[in-house]
């Protein structure tokens, strides 16, 4: 893929994510203003969880579309549902109207999936691993910058800027992307062999519904301490909210920084090293994880702790997917990408619920042991799965 198209989609994909998160943490200070009692705790929730579940639902739908009419206009409309979606909400103050703008979005929109099965479709197969990763990285890094940026605007201009920002800056993306971005009706060709890489291009080291089981179980580790960690920083580590931030943040950055490298390796190893590679990635995630559980008052070593959780992190989504993709054809990626990230919304939705389940039923820190478990749970799926791959091969 050229050098100037990767830059277009990582950048697209940065001022993208970034829109909608330079808003996601001060949701619910937004709904303060129109929203009281019982029903700001519900709203406040329903904000989260409703575009989650308009994304599980539709993005196999826009990923089968995307595959027919080209992934362009799957990336156009995620960005004019998301400038249209910002634009609304500067002049809807209503909650229950906010809710279903969010959902709509959530529906309607998904820039990650359609970029990632435009790239995957317009990309040489040793090539995929890696853009993926960059792919990974730009949306770390909206993820890092949005919210900063959100804040020091509600600060300074008042909750508006960020809604007026989001929507600028994705309608000139969209405009960007509509006049540089080339067409994708076509796979891309192996010039080594001369013919369209319409095949399946390598044997997977999973089935379909073990790759799915993988994905919805890494995001349910991955939001589960979106519930609680906040409690925990303030209570346990007695961070101020600036350093919980910034614990935030640091997870943030390590995939940024480690992404692209994660699937530059994983272009060059072979099914056996990624096996192992995935193992041994599972069990450093759920260390790192557990160690949380013995961390009292000591910010440094949380802060480690979150980064060398990033870094593992920065793998598995990117690997998860490439073994998707290989499952099939280049005329199929878009609605294998679609049921990927329907199981990932899906497990986030389930990480956030056991979280906020689990703040009233354990103690905080051994909510961190829970993640740790669902890593373990992944180890034993990937382990059974790998060995009956290899006794049929055998």
């Amino acid at each position: 893929m050229p050098t100037n198209v990767i830059r277009l989609l990582w950048f697209s994909q940065i001022i993208a994510i970034g829109s909608m998160e330079m808003s996601g943490p001060f949701w619910p200070l937004i709904l303060s203003q129109q929203s009281q009692g019982v029903s700001l705790s519900v709203f406040s929730a329903l904000i989260y969880i409703l575009p989650l579940l308009g994304a599980m639902f539709s993005a196999p739908v826009w990923g089968k579309l995307g595959d027919r009419i080209g992934h362009k206009y799957m990336i156009l409309r995620a960005l004019f549902v998301l400038a249209l979606s910002q634009c609304l909400l500067l002049y809807v103050k209503e909650v229950e109207w906010v809710c279903l703008i969010r959902f709509v979005q959530g529906v309607c929109a998904g820039s990650i999936a359609a970029m990632q099965a435009y790239a995957l479709r317009t990309s040489k197969t040793q090539e995929q691993g890696q853009i993926l990763g960059k792919l990974q990285s730009s949306v770390a890094a909206g993820t890092l910058l949005g919210p900063v940026l959100g804040g020091m605007l509600i600060d300074y201009r008042g909750f508006n800027s960020v809604f007026t920002l989001g929507s600028v800056s994705c309608l000139l993306v969209f405009f960007a992307v509509a006049l540089l971005l080339p067409e994708d009706k076509n796979g891309p060709v192996n010039k080594a062999r001369g013919k369209s890489t319409a095949r399946v291009i390598s044997p997977p080291l999973f089935s379909l519904p073990v790759l799915l089981c993988l994905l919805a179980l890494a995001q349910l580790a991955k939001r589960l301490p979106s519930s609680f960690f906040a409690i925990y920083g303030q209570d346990v580590l007695e961070a101020s909210s600036f350093q919980i931030g910034m614990l935030y943040g640091l997870t943030g950055f390590a995939i940024l920084l480690f992404a692209p490298y994660w699937g530059r390796y994983f272009d060059r190893a072979n099914n056996q090293q990624i096996k192992n590679s995935l193992l041994l990635i599972c069990t450093m995630a759920g260390l790192s994880q557990f160690a949380f559980s013995f961390v009292e008052q000591s910010l440094l070593l949380a802060g480690l702790l979150r980064f060398i959780w990033g870094i593992f992190l920065a793998a598995i989504l990117p690997l998860l997917f490439m073994q998707l993709r290989k499952l099939v054809t280049t005329n199929d990626i878009g609605k294998s990408i679609g049921m990927g990230h329907s199981a990932s919304k899906l497990g986030a939705l389930i990480g956030i619920g056991v979280g906020a389940i689990s703040i009233s039923l354990l103690a905080i820190n051994q909510g961190f042991s829970m993640i740790a478990v669902t890593y373990m749970i992944m180890i034993l799926l990937i382990a059974i799965c790998a060995k009956k791959k290899d006794k049929k091969e055998n």
